[in-house]
């Protein structure tokens, strides 16, 4: 499910629905990305997926995809080392990644509610402590879709392989031990 979250009078990171709804990755407010909600997709970029990894880590990460109007798409990464905010790298991306990025969007079923957040299933004894938080975001046509999980403790296995593939369509395959 899609929404047009109502935009606040200040340009944060993520829309009021999602912070209400105990969405708090505020660390990526320190990669210094535009918000995805705020401004509708436009001429130049009319789709938008977007992966921020951080959470009890000193680094922080980013990787956006944008969709040209012609079908191309171009992808965005961005570290923050805790000390130094790196600068934007561009990398290719390929057809045959998006369509197999697509496939593991839906197979992970990624933005069906909005907001969506996973949540431990393991009863009333079991608890998590830190891990590493997984936001997904995408801004299209059809609206924004927000969701986030905590890797270790609430991400299944189809929304580790989302966040694995961008990880590896920018060059970073090196982060999935982040996953795990």
């Amino acid at each position: 499910m899609w929404s047009r979250p109502t935009p606040l009078l200040s340009r944060t990171l993520f829309p009021a629905a999602v912070i209400s709804a105990g969405g708090e990755a505020s660390f990526a407010e320190r990669l210094r990305e535009p918000p995805l909600w705020v401004t509708p997709p436009s001429a130049n970029a009319p789709e938008r997926i977007r992966l921020l990894i951080g959470g009890h880590t000193v680094a922080s990460w980013s990787i956006r995809l944008d969709r040209t109007p012609e079908g191309r798409w171009t992808g965005y990464f961005r570290e923050h080392t805790g000390r130094h905010l790196g600068g934007v790298k561009r990398f290719e991306v390929t057809g045959a990644d998006v369509a197999e990025l697509i496939g593991l969007i839906d197979d992970a079923g990624l933005w069906r509610v909005y907001p969506q957040f996973w949540v431990s299933d393991d009863g009333p004894n079991e608890i998590c402590i830190d891990g590493i938080t997984v936001v997904f975001e995408r801004s299209s046509a059809s609206g924004y879709g927000y969701s986030e999980g905590n890797a270790q403790c609430t991400m299944g296995q189809n929304q580790k392989a989302v966040a694995a593939k961008m990880m590896q369509m920018a060059g970073r395959a090196d982060m999935e031990m982040l996953l795990h």
